[in-house]
């Protein structure tokens, strides 16, 4: 299966860093929330949230340098198809940009 077009997500590292120090889970849900944009309506189940460890700093920058390494090969694999959103927008902006693409592409 080939893809037809493929979302290359770009933002700076510091904002990729500043996302993830608001983003919490929910131990007994599994549900995921980010208590900067989006924080659960019930003070009990915001008293329970917790960090996920994926999302520390250490982590974080390891699996963004493991990707920066790798980034050339996916470019490179679907250069035809790729287009570069820049991510650091509010996500409504971000889901515009993307909406127009599939439905006016120009590939």
């Amino acid at each position: 299966m080939r893809p037809s077009l493929v979302c290359l997500f770009e933002q700076p590292e510091s904002e990729i860093m500043r996302r993830l120090q608001f983003r919490r889970v929910d131990p007994e849900t599994g549900l995921e929330y980010n208590v900067e944009l989006r924080p659960p309506e019930d003070p009990e189940v915001a008293a329970r949230l917790v960090a996920l460890s994926d999302d520390a700093e250490a982590t974080v920058k390891a699996r963004l340098a493991a990707y920066t390494k790798q980034q050339h090969h996916i470019e490179e694999a679907y250069k035809d198809m790729l287009f570069t959103v820049q991510a650091d927008q509010p996500i409504d902006q971000v889901t515009e940009v993307i909406s127009d693409v599939i439905l006016n592409p120009i590939f």
